[in-house]
């Protein structure tokens, strides 16, 4: 019977596993192969990524290109939310999932006072869109509604748990 002392690191603390024999042994280095890929961030994905956009709109819309984001290291199940900001005029933000399903709309959020397809005006500010995540790959859909040339801005922050 052969004993090892087998040690790891994880969340900054080292552990030690001791192992009497070959199957423990290649038992224990499994885990710590796993556990060292999420304690050393290997694991990358998109969550804490900042997207954002401004376009000069000569028309009264504009939907800009997809963001594609990857949260692939969050577990199913798990929370991710985009904090959508409309820092000019209303924009509509949408999340769809990998297979183009609908996962959130915000609807139009901003400040107008014209109209638009929000109605007679509008005064409705930054906000969190919260989702249950289901798969890895989601895209982030924004568009703009503003009366001719004006410039839109925007900004999403991601952030997973």
């Amino acid at each position: 019977m052969k004993n090892f002392k087998f040690y790891f690191l994880m969340y900054g603390l080292i552990f030690t596993v001791a192992c009497s024999s070959d199957e423990d042994y290649e038992s224990a280095e499994a885990f710590e192969s796993l556990n060292s890929v999420a304690a050393s961030g290997l694991c990358t994905d998109d969550c804490g990524e900042l997207f954002s956009g401004n376009h000069l709109t000569t028309s009264s819309y504009h939907i800009y290109p997809d963001e594609d984001f990857d949260v692939s290291c969050v577990v199913n199940g798990g929370n991710v939310s985009l904090f959508v900001n409309p820092a000019t005029v209303p924009n509509r933000f949408r999340v769809k999932d990998g297979n183009g399903n609908s996962v959130i709309d915000s609807g139009w959020i901003g400040t107008a006072n014209y109209p638009g397809p929000w109605g007679m005006s509008l005064s409705l500010g930054a906000r969190y869109l919260r989702f249950t995540k289901n798969t890895d790959n989601y895209t982030l859909i924004v568009e703009t509604a503003t009366p001719p040339n004006q410039t839109d801005s925007w900004s999403a922050r991601l952030s997973c748990q």
